[in-house]
């Protein structure tokens, strides 16, 4: 049976379309190899997960099947890319489930080595997301980030892949450490442990760590730091070294979207709503930067952050595409 066949049992299997003769032949292929149930787990946990939106999609079999043959031929190792479905954005139920598939369709072919399917998750603008590791580790996805992982960790490390900004809990195992790729020949060392890790910046790498240790490592120069709970650091890109940083009580904020500030400098909560909001804020008055805020602003946006800033010390600001340009005021 080739693998075009195996395909089709699958998908229709999904859609309840299977004749008896076609379910014996499904029975079969899924008893040859424990693999085999792996794939067709992979596929049915995602189908009903996009089962649960509503309203209902009808389903031209058929026609995506066709294409989801073409998509396989075109890419038949390339590691699938998952993406969390939204309201305005719902894509045929069978199609997404099958994605995992088009990662894993190298599996199907007899006498090949059995490799792990690579899954990619990406969060667009606006969209927070979060993923459970095969360990049980839990990673929090900030807005226009990537994280890629296998399926399970089958080897002596767990190993995943950072772009963007996530927030860690990493279940601790000594005997198979775990290890995060980021970008600039970075990699991060877990040891058990909670912490934020945001490679947004093109200037530095940033790592603020909430409990437990975690190493962090340049690759080429083989330099290393170990940061403990309670602290932070950035690696700088251009200088290639480390630089240690302030904890900030608004790091983990885009998973909030609270803004707590303790007499902190008004430069440096212009920082943290900045990192909130993804915007750039523009102080034309600069001696106001020194200026100090306490404030608590649950669930805030970025008019009502300005609103505050407006209340205490009487800027007014304009905005051009995503910048804020604030004048005026005084410490008062």
């Amino acid at each position: 049976m080739n693998q075009d066949i195996y395909l089709t049992l699958l998908y229709k299997s999904l859609t309840g379309e299977l004749t008896a003769a076609e379910q014996q032949q499904l029975d079969a292929w899924l008893a040859e190899s424990p693999q085999h149930r792996v794939i067709q787990e992979e596929i049915a946990r995602s189908y009903e997960i996009e089962r649960s939106y509503e309203p209902a999609i009808e389903i031209d079999v058929q026609a995506d099947y066709q294409k989801l043959q073409n998509r396989i031929r075109r890419t038949q190792q390339k590691p699938a890319k998952v993406r969390k479905l939204r309201p305005l954005r719902r894509y045929l139920a069978i199609a997404a489930s099958l994605l995992l598939l088009v990662g894993a369709a190298w599996w199907l072919r007899p006498g090949e080595a059995v490799a792990p399917t690579l899954l990619s998750v990406v969060t667009e603008a606006d969209e927070r997301r979060e993923v459970i590791l095969p360990d049980g580790s839990s990673v929090w996805l900030n807005q226009n980030s990537t994280l890629r992982y296998p399926t399970t960790f089958a080897t002596a490390e767990r190993k995943v892949d950072l772009r963007g900004e996530a927030y860690f809990t990493v279940q601790a195992n000594p005997a198979q450490p775990f290890k995060i790729k980021a970008q600039y020949g970075v990699e991060v060392e877990v040891l058990g442990t909670e912490f934020n890790l945001s490679t947004r910046n093109n200037a530095h790498l940033s790592l603020q760590v909430d409990e437990g240790k975690v190493a962090m490592r340049h690759l080429a120069t083989q330099s290393e730091q170990v940061i403990p709970a309670g602290q932070a650091t950035t690696w700088d890109i251009a200088i290639q070294n480390f630089d240690p940083t302030p904890v900030s009580s608004n790091r983990n904020a885009w998973q909030t979207g609270d803004l707590r500030f303790e007499a902190t400098p008004l430069s440096a909560a212009l920082t943290d709503a900045e990192r909130l909001f993804d915007v750039r804020f523009i102080m034309t008055n600069a001696p106001l930067n020194e200026c100090t805020i306490t404030a608590f602003l649950p669930q805030v946006t970025p008019e009502q952050f300005l609103s505050s800033l407006q209340n205490a010390f009487g800027i007014t600001w304009t905005k051009v595409d995503d910048t804020y340009q604030l004048r005026g005021g005084n410490c008062q």
